[in-house]
C-alpha cells in the first residue's frame, strides 16, 4: 500500500475555499451588520450602545455560527453516505463532500485567524481573544491541510471535527446571547446545559473512544511510501493535540457550569424572597426562617454580565 498516495488538491477545494473566503469577509465587513439589526429589533438600544469592538465580535461570532453549522451538515452527510470511507480507514480516501467542508472551514480560518492575531498584537484587545484558541486554530487548519492535500485518515478526521464543531452549536450562541444582554433568560441557561452536555458526549467520550481506535489502527497500519507515512503521523500528532486540549478544558466547563448552576440557584432565591416580602404569611416566618440576602443586591456574577468588555468571541 501506498503507491497511489500523492500530493495533490483536488478540483472541489479550488473552487470552494476562494468563494468562502470572499462570503466571510463580505459577511463580516457588509452584511452582519444589516442583518443583525433587522433580526434583533428588539435589542436596538443596546445594539446602538455597543462599541465598535463590541460590534466586531458580534460579527465574527456570526460568520462562527454560520461556519460551525454547514461543517457539521457536510461530515454527517459525508460520514452516513460514504461506505467505503471505513474500508481503508488511514490510506487516501477523496471524498468530493469532504473535501467541500473542509475547504469551507479553511476558509473561515482564513478569516478567524488574521482577525485575532490583529486585535491580540496590533490593536492589544487581549480581553477579547483568547491566545490558546488562536494556537488551537492554527492546529486545526494544519489538520485541515493534511486532509486536503493527502486525503488520509478521512474517517478520524471527519468524526473528530464533527464532533468539536457540534459543541460550537450551542458555545457560540451562548456567547451571542450573553452579548445581547440575554444571559438571564431560560434559554441561555437551558444553551449553556447543551454546551456542557454536548462538549463531554462528543468531545471527550467519542472523540477519546475514536483516539484509542485510531491508535490500533496506526499499529497496523503499513505503506511502502515515506510521504504517506508523514502525513499518516502528523495526522495522528494533531488528533492527539485537539483531544489534550478537550481534557484540558474539561475543568473549565465544568467549573463554569457549576458557577452558572449556582447563579441561577441564587437568582431563584432573590426571586422567592422577593416575592415572600409582598406576602403577609411569608413576612410572619422570616423571623425563624433565617434572612433573605440583602435587598438591592445584585445575583451572584451580575458583576460580569455588566462588565463593558465584550466575551471572547473565538469558539472552543
Amino acid at each position: 500500500m501506498g503507491r497511489d498516495f500523492k500530493v495533490e488538491l483536488q478540483w472541489v477545494v479550488l473552487g470552494v475555499y476562494p468563494a468562502s473566503t470572499a462570503l466571510y469577509w463580505l459577511l463580516y465587513l457588509r452584511l452582519w451588520a444589516p442583518i443583525t439589526r433587522r433580526v434583533f429589533v428588539a435589542r436596538k438600544a443596546k445594539l446602538d450602545r455597543w462599541s465598535a469592538l463590541q460590534h466586531a465580535c458580534f460579527y465574527a461570532n456570526a460568520n462562527s455560527c454560520l461556519h460551525t453549522g454547514v461543517v457539521v451538515v457536510l461530515l454527517v452527510v459525508m460520514l452516513a453516505s460514504d461506505d467505503e470511507l471505513w474500508h481503508e480507514r488511514l490510506h487516501p480516501h477523496n471524498n468530493n463532500i469532504g473535501h467541500a467542508a473542509m475547504s469551507f472551514s479553511l476558509a473561515y480560518f482564513s478569516f478567524a485567524i488574521p482577525w485575532q492575531w490583529r486585535l491580540y498584537f496590533c490593536k492589544g484587545e487581549r480581553h477579547a481573544v483568547n491566545l490558546p484558541m488562536v494556537i488551537h486554530h492554527v492546529i486545526v487548519v494544519a489538520g485541515i491541510l493534511v486532509y486536503l492535500l493527502g486525503n488520509v485518515c478521512a474517517p478520524y478526521g471527519a468524526i473528530a471535527f464533527a464532533c468539536m464543531e457540534f459543541t460550537n452549536w450551542f458555545f457560540v450562541p451562548y456567547t451571542m446571547m450573553s452579548q445581547l444582554g440575554a444571559d438571564t433568560s431560560a434559554a441561555y441557561t437551558v444553551v449553556g446545559v447543551c454546551l456542557v452536555l454536548s462538549f463531554i458526549a462528543c468531545r471527550i467520550v467519542i472523540c477519546t473512544w475514536q483516539g484509542v481506535q485510531f491508535t490500533i489502527d496506526l499499529s497496523d497500519f503499513t505503506s511502502d511510501n515515506a510521504a504517506e507515512w508523514a502525513f499518516v503521523i502528523f495526522a495522528y500528532v494533531i488528533y492527539l493535540a485537539a483531544l489534550c486540549l478537550s481534557w484540558i478544558w474539561l475543568r473549565r466547563v465544568l467549573t463554569e457550569c457549576r458557577d452558572g448552576v449556582k447563579e441561577l440557584v441564587g437568582q431563584m432565591k432573590q426571586t422567592q424572597t422577593r416575592q415572600s416580602r409582598v406576602s403577609p404569611a411569608s413576612s410572619q416566618t422570616r423571623s425563624w426562617s433565617g434572612p433573605g440576602p440583602t435587598q438591592g443586591a445584585p445575583p451572584q456574577g451580575e458583576a460580569v454580565r455588566t462588565r463593558t468588555e465584550p466575551p471572547s468571541p473565538t469558539p472552543v
